[in-house]
């Protein structure tokens, strides 16, 4: 047997907590956070309850499903414009914005079609700036601002060349600003109960400035070119030594 197994996974097959706890019980090491971490990070619904019990700021939501996907916005309490995402889902595939009621009956029902969901999470649509915070052992790592070249930063902007600027470090909001990102991502980590490594994504409201996180991935991307080794690169940690790192801090956390 290997001495520990790099998770490489993304979205629910790898990122939901099951494959770890499959790991536990088996007695396979792994690396990254606990299946306990994984597990509520991957809801973005109990994600967002738990920040505002541990007063990280996060905009308010409410889930929607198959029965309830009907209910007229003004009964929900929302107003347009809406961002619409399934509510376990990862690399932004099935967000939408909508600005218009047929824009948003059409992205609820996608939602549900696409990516079989069973819960769908609505929340105010909020313009600014998106940042990107690595956490690694509890403390976080440089911000790396978001520029898409179109929109926000969605599955193709994500993973297609030249989809988005990654500017490290910001060069749109000053020190203490990005400080004050930087300790609410370490809080959102601490909240959700995660260990090793995550990222925590942002958004600074363009009107008032104000912070909002919208989750914690479990296992961010790890390609050289993904935010997160860039992150880790800017404080100093080039790729392969990051790898080592995260290694290292998994078997400290839950081997040793």
């Amino acid at each position: 047997m290997a001495d520990i197994t790099f998770m490489g996974l993304h979205g629910s097959i790898g990122e939901d907590g099951k494959l770890q706890a499959t790991f536990d019980v088996l007695g396979i090491r792994y690396t990254g956070p606990n299946a306990l971490g994984c597990t509520l990070s991957m809801n973005k619904l109990v994600s967002k309850q738990i920040f505002k019990m541990s007063g990280v700021p996060t905009p308010r939501g409410t889930s929607l499903t198959q029965k309830t996907k009907d209910t007229p916005l003004s009964e929900l309490g929302y107003y347009l414009p809406l961002v619409i995402k399934p509510c376990d889902s990862g690399s932004s595939i099935g967000v939408f914005i909508v600005h218009t009621e047929e824009e948003y009956t059409e992205a609820i029902h996608q939602s549900f079609d696409i990516n079989k969901e069973t819960e769908v999470v609505i929340e105010p649509y909020i313009k600014g700036q998106e940042f990107a915070c690595g956490i690694f052992a509890g403390k976080a790592l440089p911000l790396v601002e978001i520029v898409p070249k179109d929109g926000f930063f969605d599955y193709a902007n994500k993973y297609q060349a030249g989809g988005a600027q990654e500017l490290c470090p910001p060069q749109s909001i000053g020190k203490e600003l990005q400080e004050k990102i930087q300790r609410a991502g370490e809080a959102a980590f601490s909240a959700l109960r995660m260990d090793v490594y995550a990222r925590a994504d942002f958004i600074v409201d363009e009107s008032d400035q104000e912070i909002y996180c919208f989750e914690v991935n479990a296992l961010p991307g790890m390609t050289p070119a993904s935010l997160y080794p860039k992150a880790a690169q800017a404080d100093g940690l080039e790729f392969g030594d990051l790898c080592e790192r995260i290694i290292e801090e998994s078997m400290k956390v839950r081997y040793r």
